[in-house]
């Protein structure tokens, strides 16, 4: 009897104990390790992040809320009047509305704002 509970015991135990998988930027977005922030430029940095992330509502004639994000001069609008950090951030709305975008692309976006946002 005893060996069979622990057959039993055992098998609940394999059963019940798999391995699993999770994506550690998902689990830990806050520890963001390989994340270049060096040279950050706007055409090769910051307009790449918006076509990813915005070009289904803000690029290309799609205008949802009237916002445009096709050039230098339109991304500058909401950088200067600060909603688009604080979109990207959520704390006005959640942009993308799919949900916030990684948190690489949201500090490679400070930095080039802080670093005064050049047309580069």
């Amino acid at each position: 009897m005893e060996l069979k509970m622990t057959k039993y015991f055992s098998i609940f135990l394999l059963l019940f104990s798999s391995c699993y998988y999770d994506n550690q930027e998902e689990l830990y977005q806050y520890l963001v390790d390989n994340c270049d922030t060096t040279s950050i430029t706007f055409s090769n940095s910051i307009m790449p992040i918006i076509i990813d992330e915005c070009s289904s509502c803000h690029l290309s004639g799609n205008t949802l809320g009237e916002v445009s994000l096709n050039s230098y001069s339109e991304v500058m609008i909401y950088v200067d009047n600060g909603e688009l950090e604080s979109d990207i951030n959520g704390t006005a709305n959640i942009m993308p509305k799919a949900g916030m975008m990684n948190n690489c692309n949201i500090m490679i976006i400070e930095k080039w704002i802080n670093d005064g946002a050049k047309n580069n």
